[in-house]
């Protein structure tokens, strides 16, 4: 029977810790763009062979129900009023009275209407730091103060305010202190898997010579090893490597 241990994981971004499980596993939502490593170590004077399983996917529910076939058919960034001003989030497309999801559990903050977006509602997911922004709506179904469930309807898909002459649609923003960020990826509908790692695994923990310095292979990438120095300071270097530019310490095999 294959031996039970523990495994600790330790993610870190730019060199800060952010995050520490174990085998039970977490999630964690990506607020930032940075460069994230994940550090995996069995419990103390244990081992064994263990797989990892990592998926990318929204932190969002998808803000229009599923019934109304919807489709994203204006992107954030796009020139609007004749390129006088930009786009601040994305629309998405559906039959008009289509239901507006809560795209998280959270707390409806403003109920109102404006030139531009119509019949509009704010929401603020629970313990974020932005705010959620559906507009263009027909109808609204919820006040201000009011509790909803993420997939709760906060209102129907129309095409009041600025979009009259439009098809009906759902224009969905997220806003933070600092103002609208790009929302497609707190909602894109896709789950991914993270690109294989294609770095020879076999080369971890090994010394190795690079321009007469020993360094030690410490961890695998897509295409890159993170290797440290006598120095302790840590730097990516391309893989595959060749014999001409590395030389293994302990043997000759690369």
């Amino acid at each position: 029977m294959p031996q039970q241990f523990t495994i600790y994981a330790d993610l870190f971004m730019d060199g800060s810790l952010i995050v520490s499980a174990d085998s039970s596993g977490f999630d964690f939502e990506v607020k930032k763009t940075g460069t994230y490593i994940l550090r995996l170590q069995p419990e103390l004077l244990q081992g064994g062979e263990y797989t990892i399983q990592i998926t990318i996917g929204p932190s969002l529910r998808f803000p229009v129900s599923a019934s109304g076939h919807a489709k994203i058919g204006g992107f954030w960034g796009e020139g609007r009023d004749d390129n006088s001003r930009q786009h601040e989030g994305i629309d998405i497309f559906a039959p008009k009275g289509t239901p507006a999801l809560a795209g998280a559990d959270g707390t409806v903050t403003n109920v109102g209407e404006n030139k531009l977006g119509g019949l509009v509602v704010f929401m603020q997911p629970e313990g974020q730091d932005y705010r959620l922004y559906y507009a263009h709506l027909e109808t609204q179904l919820v006040h201000n103060g009011q509790r909803v469930r993420a997939g709760d309807t906060v209102g129907l898909i129309g095409n009041t305010g600025n979009a009259k002459t439009t098809f009906p649609h759902l224009h969905f923003g997220v806003y933070t202190m600092s103002g609208a960020i790009d929302p497609l990826l707190f909602v894109k509908p896709v789950t991914e898997k993270p690109a294989p790692v294609t770095a020879n695994v076999n080369n971890l923990n090994k010394m190795y010579l690079i321009n007469n310095i020993p360094v030690n292979v410490l961890a695998a990438t897509k295409n890159q090893y993170k290797v440290s120095d006598p120095a302790d300071e840590t730097s990516l270097v391309p893989c595959p490597f060749s014999k001409t530019d590395w030389l293994q310490i302990i043997d000759d095999q690369v």
